[in-house]
Parts: C-alpha cells; structure tokens; sequence
C-alpha cells in the first residue's frame, strides 16, 4: 500500500480530520460477546484512549466487530478502523453497520479484500467521516482512486 496516504487524503472531505493516529488493536476481543467487551474489557480501553489522547482508534476486522456499539460509547476515541476481510460478511450486510459508525464517528475502513463489492455499497455511505484504504492492486493511483470515488460516491452523501 505505498500510496495508502495519497489515497486516504484524496477520499478525506474537506470538513474531516487527517492526522497521525494510534490504533488500539484487540483482536481477540472479536470473539467475545458484547456484554462481556463492555463488563470486562471497555474500562480498559477508555483508559487507554485517555493516555493515547484524541488521534487513537479502535482497529477491528469484518470477522469479529460485534462488540463496536460498545467501542462507540468510549469518550474522546477518534473513530474506528476496520479491516474487511476475505472470510467476513460481503460488504453489502455490512452496509448498516458502516452507516451506524458514520452517524456517530469516524470509519477507516481497510479494503484488504472485497474490493469489487465496493461500487455497490459506496453510494449509500456517507463521505463525512469515512476514510477508505484500498490496495494498489485495486487501484493503482491516486488519479484512479479519485475517479473511482467520483463515479460511485453520490455527492449528497
């Protein structure tokens, strides 16, 4: 992903942030039932984003995100990060999800794999808040990354 932060600020809106940030990664919370995220593990995270300051993330993956309402409620969080994975739920039934993020937060979302589900899903996100990373295999540059936005992002979004 060597052009990773071209394309990241060529899909940033101009009223969003782009700035370093810290990822907090828990994969193995993936697994865990939300109720047991928020009773055992929320409190630490809060206190990690309180040191870590307002440029952490949450990192997830496609395949174990249950638990993000939870990571929503984390005061001063900058948003979450989520990596789409091959074995995951196609990005179409993750539409609603992406959008309950959006409503509340920030979205960096990983296009690892599901690429060529794009198109369909991106019309229905909003640009406010969402940051895609997609891999030079999928676009090659930002000259294509931008005409692919332009041609699937919907300008009331």
């Amino acid at each position: 992903m060597r052009q990773q932060t071209e394309l990241l600020a060529a899909s940033a809106p101009p009223d969003c942030w782009i700035s370093p940030t810290l990822a907090l990664q828990e994969d193995a919370l993936g697994l865990c039932h939300p109720n047991l995220y928020r009773d055992l593990f929320m409190n630490y995270t809060a206190e990690a984003v309180r040191h870590l300051g307002p440029c952490a993330v949450f990192h997830m993956h496609s395949t174990g995100f249950q638990h993000f309402r939870q990571v929503l409620r984390i005061p001063g969080l900058a948003g979450l990060q989520m990596t789409v994975e091959a074995n995951g739920p196609p990005l179409a039934d993750l539409l609603p999800v992406f959008r309950e993020i959006l409503e509340q937060s920030r979205l960096l979302l990983f296009l690892d794999h599901r690429f060529e589900e794009l198109s369909a899903v991106l019309p229905h996100l909003a640009r406010a808040g969402l940051y895609l990373a997609v891999p030079e295999r999928c676009l090659q540059s930002e000259a294509a990354f931008l005409q692919f936005t332009k041609a699937h992002w919907r300008a009331d979004m």
